[in-house]
């Protein structure tokens, strides 16, 4: 006997062995590629932000570039290898991962020399590695090869445009067929840095699809196995009848030690199995469950009246919906809480001798383990906003959403102004954290139907649907700009800084992801070039608007050799006593072929593309000559005011030294130049201009702020770079009356000025009336139509120093600005 019961244990123990071990092998098997999957798809988001890297550093390179083109300044060259380092770093770790064998050390430091972050190298090198010769990496691999190729024509353009530079014998011709080639590369590489993330992206959906077919079929499995065990035993119990109390002891153990927890119940919901794993599960012991309603025990408030719904409808009809099927529900633990179950319930018996069967699982793990596959491959790992991968997914769906429906989308384009600067000064770990700060800025600026996305770098995308109500769109816009207006807190002092976007609209401006985001991109940097901390719309125009531009800045450049400029003066007039006491320098362009180009037109081309700095040095030097002349003819304190563009201020390679030595060799005293320079560049000074301007003071020039009331001067700034003369803006003269609020504050701006020891003077002065008020005023000088239009220096001086008592139209060329 003894010998049978020691035989009959020995005998369930290796059944239980034989059990157990195919559900630990498939569990573990399971688990092993989890693992392997996470670490996979963990590679494919770090190619994917070493993509991002890629792209801005190539574009970042190509700008440079074509500034190098125009400004023909080292600093630009120096910028472009800089930038093109990334890209060609990253080309040097793909050579080096396709040596044989692998130089795995060489690959290392390329990609953190592309600014890979190190704890992700070691899983790219083995992503390419294991997957090169599969569908999985094999078509990334080929739009990088390609991309490589043109990153090293790019390198090469660049090497060819520093020669001609270098060489200083300037081709023009040369330098623009270099510049077409350098955008047609950028445009090229754009389209290839985009296919390689879409490739990337669908090679992450295919294996998470390889994944969750396996895991299915693993749990499918598991399930097969669990009823094909169940079933045997039950068959033996019924072919050993003597055998029953050892079989149900068997069943027991073998339920208890299984993965899934087992309940039984009857048709009317009461417990009658309850296993050891469903007690580790829900936490009821198996002595507190049996006997008491199922829905008491681990089904949520919510779903209880469902459960008995399906229990009656069975009974009556012989059918149940989620009978012999995988299904996931929601269940309820001692404690309360809810949590993931997957369930698969049998049925065993008819009338009214059925039993139910429920084989739970507890999926709390593998739904975190999605989860977290999901948030690493899709969402940003510093803002945890959607990245680029997810962003055009969520793009696509909304526009086949409206396509279906009359709703339209805006896409918006934001790109922070002066970031790097952040990262430069405050490392970029503070960086970061600003990152972080201004997703949750831009979350709370935008609607829950919204998206916003952070592509990389520096630069955030939004969707937001609307219907015909741009409005909307402008609030949201608004709003992000107030926002961002707001100092951020990222150490001792607050750090200010402003974002630019562009906003096009879908369906009026383009209908592919590619040209919409091409659009934004445009307004984008439209928004910058207006002065950034602003939005602006995409139009038809701006391409060949951007064109028309280009044909300028080539003909500016063919001005410049050419002397195509001239410079007119229009007289300034001491209201005391009507006498012509300084001049204001304007420049105008005669086109051989367009005729005269006022400066609204080109100066702004002529800024973007740093031309502005020979043309401000012609204008200076020409101007000298002028006054010099003058302080002999009429009287020695004669001046001559001169434009100074805020780019010539901002440029490091310039300085004002040279025009004191300039004017030291004329002898000419510092102070026959007036420098006029406007209230936005006393906003954004930075350290470098606010020497330049402190130098300018120091050395004798007088300083001069144009158009002044129509941007955000303060006191403060007035009175910390000492300034000479205050230029009322016309605006506040045009309308001027003797009952008129321009009168009001204009004679507020000139009390204010007077008490500071600044000068005033007032701008398009046209009629005998704004003279006269401007003077009861205390106005100290003005210039306009009334006194004379800007003219030849031979017209100005047929106007001579006598005093002025009519008004003088003889005019060459231009207008008043």
């Amino acid at each position: 006997m003894l010998n049978m019961k020691s035989s009959y244990i020995t005998s369930v123990n290796q059944q239980m062995i034989r059990i157990t071990w195919p559900f630990i092998l498939i569990v573990a098997l399971l688990f092993a590629i989890n693992h392997i999957s996470m670490n996979v798809l963990s590679s494919i988001r770090a190619f994917v932000t070493a993509e991002s890297f890629y792209s801005k550093a190539q574009k970042d390179a190509s700008y440079y570039l074509i500034q190098f083109a125009n400004s023909h300044s080292n600093n630009d060259y120096q910028n472009f290898t800089n930038a093109l380092a990334i890209p060609l770093a990253d080309h040097q770790a793909r050579l080096a991962l396709q040596k044989t064998p692998p130089d795995i050390f060489l690959a290392k430091e390329s990609f953190i020399k592309a600014k890979n972050d190190p704890q992700d190298v070691d899983g790219m090198i083995n992503l390419f590695l294991r997957f090169d010769n599969i569908n999985l990496m094999q078509e990334p691999i080929k739009i990088w090869i390609a991309a490589d190729r043109n990153i090293e024509e790019l390198k090469l353009a660049g090497q060819d445009l520093n020669k001609i530079i270098q060489s200083g014998n300037i081709d023009n011709n040369k330098i623009n067929s270099l510049i077409y080639r350098i955008n047609l590369l950028n445009s090229q590489l754009s389209i290839q840095e985009d296919a390689f993330s879409s490739s990337l992206g669908k090679s992450s959906r295919q294996l998470r699809t390889f994944i969750d077919v396996f895991r299915l079929s693993i749990a499918t499995l598991l399930v097969i196995l669990g009823l094909f065990f169940t079933r045997r035993i039950v068959l033996q119990n019924i072919a050993a009848n003597h055998k029953l109390l050892q079989n149900e002891l068997r069943l027991k153990s073998v339920l208890n030690t299984a993965m899934d927890a087992v309940v039984q119940i009857l048709p009317d919901g009461t417990i009658t199995g309850w296993t050891g794993q469903a007690e580790n599960i829900f936490g009821w012991t198996s002595i507190e469950a049996v006997g008491r309603p199922l829905h008491e025990l681990i089904i949520p408030h919510q779903f209880i009246q469902a459960h008995l719904a399906g229990m009656r409808h069975f009974m009556a009809t012989g059918e149940g919906p989620v009978l012999n099927k995988r299904i996931e529900i929601t269940a309820l633990r001692r404690d309360r809480s809810e949590f993931p179950v997957e369930l698969t319930i049998s049925h065993h018996g008819s009338g009214n001798n059925v039993e139910f069967s429920a084989f739970l699982r507890d999926i709390t793990d593998r739904k975190n383990s999605a989860d977290q596959l999901f948030n690493l491959a899709h969402y940003d790992v510093i803002t945890n906003l959607p990245n680029r991968l997810l962003f055009y997914d969520r793009l696509e769906q909304e526009l086949k959403k409206s396509q279906r429906t009359p709703t339209q989308l805006a896409i918006i384009l934001l790109d922070l102004d002066h970031f790097k600067e952040v990262n430069d000064t405050l490392g970029h770990d503070k960086g970061d954290v600003l990152l972080k700060e201004v997703a949750q800025r831009l979350k709370h600026c935008i609607r829950d139907t919204d998206t916003v996305a952070r592509l990389g770098g520096d630069e955030f995308t939004l969707i937001l649907p609307y219907n015909s109500d741009l409005h909307v769109i402008e609030r949201v816009a608004q709003n992000i700009l107030v926002s961002l207006a707001e100092p951020f807190k990222l150490g001792a002092s607050p750090v200010y800084i402003s974002g630019s976007m562009g906003i096009t609209l879908f369906p009026d401006d383009a209908i592919s992801i590619e040209e919409l985001l091409q659009n934004a991109d445009q307004a984008m940097y439209a928004a910058k070039n207006q002065g950034r901390n602003q939005y602006s719309y995409f139009t038809s125009a701006m391409q060949s608007y951007a064109k028309e531009r280009a044909i300028l800045a080539s003909d500016l450049r063919v001005a410049i050799s050419e002397q195509q400029f001239v410079l007119l003066y229009q007289p300034i007039v001491n209201l005391a006593n009507k006498r012509i006491e300084k001049a204001e320098a304007l420049i105008r362009w005669v086109h051989p072929i367009k005729g005269v180009i006022p400066p609204v037109e080109f100066i702004p081309i002529a800024e973007q593309t740093g031309l502005i700095l020979e043309i401000g040095e012609w204008v200076f030097q020409e101007a000298a000559k002028q006054v010099g002349k003058w302080r002999e003819r009429y009287n020695s304190d004669f001046q001559i005011s001169v434009n100074k563009s805020p780019v010539q201020f901002y440029d490091r390679s310039t300085g004002h030294s040279s025009w004191s030595d300039q004017l030291k060799e004329m002898g000419l005293p510092r102070n026959s130049i007036v420098v006029e320079i406007t209230e936005s560049l006393l906003l954004d000074a930075s350290n470098h201009v606010t020497n330049q301007l402190a130098t300018l003071r120091s050395d004798g020039f007088k300083i001069a702020i144009d158009d002044f009331g129509t941007g955000y001067s303060s006191l403060s700034y007035l009175k910390q770079f000492e300034v000479d003369y205050l230029k009322i803006d016309k605006s506040f003269i045009s309308q001027l009356k003797s009952d008129s609020s321009d009168l009001a504050l204009c004679e507020a701006i000139i009390v204010m000025a007077h008490k500071l020891g600044i000068k005033v003077i007032a701008e398009g002065v046209e009629t005998e009336e704004q003279s006269n008020l401007l003077f009861a005023a205390g106005c100290d000088y003005a210039q306009g139509y009334l006194f004379s239009k800007p003219v030849s220096p031979e017209k100005f001086d047929e106007l001579g120093n006598h005093p002025i008592n009519k008004t003088h139209h003889n005019v060459e060329i231009g207008t008043e600005s």
